[in-house]
């Protein structure tokens, strides 16, 4: 027997569908979900969306009727944003590199300038200019 361009027997072609049928049966009862199981879910995201509406209706009724308090909340959201900080997901190699040319460009920084403006995690900046002091390339004080 020869083989097929698909890797089957010539015999094993003829009876391809029926193993493929087998595949498809097997892949249907793995990933569909039955018909009341979907309902179950659906009417929970629809519950989930009408308490989360009820919610929103509801702080908006209670924080109209006291200003102060809502500025209060708006001043701590902003505070919060303020403070967030973003770190780039980057590897030691080119953290090292970055940190190296900005203290290069920035003599007397402070490492919290270094981590704020690279944007790095402050583990591993810490980390490197550990190294980079050990190493004799850069020198540290420290400041009162």
């Amino acid at each position: 027997m020869g083989i097929a361009e698909d890797g089957f027997t010539a015999q094993g072609i003829k009876n391809k569908s029926d193993s493929q049928l087998k595949v498809d049966t097997e892949i249907k009862q793995t990933y569909f979900l039955p018909p009341e199981v979907t309902r179950n879910i659906k009417k929970s995201v629809q519950i989930a969306l009408k308490d989360k509406k009820i919610i929103k209706e509801s702080l908006i009724e209670v924080l109209s009727k006291d200003k102060e308090f809502l500025r209060e909340i708006l001043n701590e959201i902003h505070k919060a944003e303020d403070n967030e900080s973003i770190t780039r997901d980057i590897d030691k190699v080119t953290a090292k590199r970055e940190i190296e040319e900005y203290i290069d460009t920035h003599p007397r920084c402070r490492t919290g300038h270094i981590i704020d403006d690279l944007q790095l995690d402050p583990e591993i900046v810490m980390e490197i200019l550990k190294e980079l002091k050990e190493e004799g390339s850069i020198q540290s004080k420290q400041i009162e």
